[in-house]
């Protein structure tokens, strides 16, 4: 039998510091707005691309902005608060269309409850996702 000793490198997802670490994603939200409003102004027309395609762009758009609101809201900084509400406004203005289709998912709709009450929604459905799914 042959037996190879060979040490590999032991990848530990969930360590402190690690990139996606809520506290590492609040402290680079700017670079969060810079890629989701790259997205935003690349997200074609739906009639200029397959209707397969536009849905995937969008579900992807979505992700990406539930994931901006989200840790904008969790920083309790009011100015990350209007970071949101510009980068939903800029999504509405540049691309109605996109926007609409966001807006009409059930995560699109949770994230653009206004004011204290949008707030609230986020920060106990981040923690029954933490708590339950383990998301980060």
């Amino acid at each position: 039998m042959l037996y190879l000793d060979v040490d590999l490198y032991q990848y530990f997802i969930g360590r402190d510091g690690q990139s996606v670490e809520e506290k590492t994603m609040i402290s680079r939200i700017d670079q969060l707005i810079r890629v989701v409003e790259a997205m935003i102004y690349a997200t074609p027309q739906p009639e200029g691309v397959p209707a397969g395609l536009y849905r995937y762009m969008i579900h992807y758009l979505t992700i990406n902005m539930g994931i901006d609101s989200v840790f904008m809201v969790l920083s309790k900084n009011p100015e990350h608060y209007e970071h949101k509400a510009q980068l939903w406004n800029t999504l509405r203005t540049q691309n109605p269309k996109a926007y609409d289709a966001v807006t009409h998912t059930l995560i699109g709709r949770l994230l653009t409850v206004p004011g204290a009450l949008g707030r609230g929604l986020i920060h106990v459905g981040y923690g029954i996702a933490h708590r339950f799914i383990g998301v980060n």
